[in-house]
């Protein structure tokens, strides 16, 4: 399979435009079968990369003993020298702003209460969260996700018994918008195209979802950033129902 990513630019036209100063609340528990913790990642206009204590943030004691479950995350790596907590809720940008896309990064530290103990991470995701587990150099040993919706990611005891931290990377995409109002939300951000041959093309679907309550979502232009790749329909405008969607065919196209 060959891995294509392919950019959408959508200019959207709001009846409404108003930026919410919601508290995105991502709740973790983390478990090696033998201890439970729940942590949790999020964004907050407030938030720092550092400890926010009006956020529920707070500096942990040094990591217990070996042979004791721990998990926890690392904030040295952003600045805030030896300092780690359970919940890690960072800015959404900068300047922050809701709705917000991007990637934010966290360093998950960790050791199992035995040697090649697996880490089960329970997750649910808001829609427009996608979440990866990596390790520290490139991937060559962990590269899990991404993932979406609810469900369980496991670190393999492989992985835990040799290595002690991993990035937990959070992917928004346009989160933390006015309920009042139309909000934009795509069912993916890359797509994975098969190899084609020459005169030959292929199609994958994209759904386009109006998160909103009260407004339509209005696309007024759709622009493809690569020539081999058509998308339909493309009869603008197009007007999404609140709490709606529409498919859109992304066809790529072998010369």
């Amino acid at each position: 399979m060959k891995k294509i990513f392919l950019i959408l630019f959508f200019i959207l036209l709001f009846a409404t435009e108003v930026f919410g100063q919601a508290q995105i609340d991502i709740p973790l528990i983390l478990t090696d079968g033998t201890g439970t913790i729940p942590m949790a990642v999020g964004l907050d206009l407030t938030a720092t990369d550092c400890i926010d204590t009006h956020l529920g943030e707070s500096d942990l004691p040094p990591i217990p003993p070996v042979a004791i479950f721990e998990s926890r995350f690392d904030l040295a790596p952003y600045g805030c020298g030896p300092k780690s907590t359970y919940k890690d809720y960072r800015a959404p940008g900068d300047p922050p702003a809701f709705p917000f896309t991007g990637m934010i990064e966290h360093t998950l530290w960790f050791q199992t209460s035995a040697p090649e103990l697996p880490i089960d991470i329970t997750y649910n995701l808001p829609y427009g969260t996608f979440m990866t587990i990596t390790d520290q150099i490139g991937g060559s040993f962990l590269n899990l996700g991404p993932f979406s919706g609810q469900g369980i990611a496991t670190i393999p005891g492989t992985y835990t018994a040799i290595f002690g931290k991993a990035f937990l990377k959070m992917e928004y995409n346009n989160i933390g918008g006015d309920p009042g109002g139309p909000i934009f939300g795509i069912s993916t951000l890359s797509l994975n195209f098969p190899q084609i041959g020459v005169g030959s093309d292929t199609s994958l679907p994209v759904t386009v979802t109006n998160f909103g309550t009260t407004n339509t979502l209005t696309i007024s232009d759709i622009v493809s950033s690569n020539s081999y790749f058509a998308i339909s329909p493309n009869t603008l405008p197009i007007n999404i129902d609140p709490l709606a969607s529409q498919v859109f065919q992304i066809t790529n196209t072998s010369a």
